[in-house]
């Protein structure tokens, strides 16, 4: 049998980042084990070229804004949205021009996860929920 090399670090990427985001919006919200502590309240992981954030809301209302630290311009992204019943989320990623590389916005249940390079180096994030009920999470992860 051959080995085949790890040669594939994008494709990698994307399946860690579609699974985490699977995970993470396929969580239902269960009234008999949930507290009102968990609901509307963002779960936020930033580290050198990674950024993510999850969600279990109802009728979120906030505008937020990060600063990331990114050392490279190709980037896997990932959004998927689970149990939608109303509002929307907007995800905008920019660099220090504020040249925009990424964004997206969420009114319905969905999927999505690409890469792309060459567009700049991510150095802020903004997400602005209105009235958001369901689940969300958006990941961004750099590649070499």
């Amino acid at each position: 049998m051959k080995n085949i090399p790890r040669s594939f670090p994008i494709i990698e990427c994307c399946v860690t980042i579609f699974a985490l985001g699977i995970f993470a919006s396929s969580c239902t919200n269960n009234p008999a084990s949930s507290t009102t502590a968990s609901t509307n309240t963002p779960v936020i992981a930033s580290a050198t070229n990674a950024f993510t954030f999850v969600l279990a809301a109802s009728s979120y209302t906030q505008d937020e804004n990060w600063g990331l630290t990114f050392t490279s311009d190709s980037i896997a992204f990932s959004v998927v949205s689970g149990n939608y019943t109303s509002g929307s989320v907007l995800f905008s990623v920019t660099d220090s021009t504020n040249g925009a590389i990424f964004q997206d916005t969420v009114t319905t249940n969905r999927v999505i996860a690409l890469t792309q390079s060459g567009k700049g180096i991510p150095t802020h994030c903004t997400i602005n929920c209105n009235g958001y009920t369901g689940n969300v999470t958006f990941a961004m992860s750099g590649y070499k």
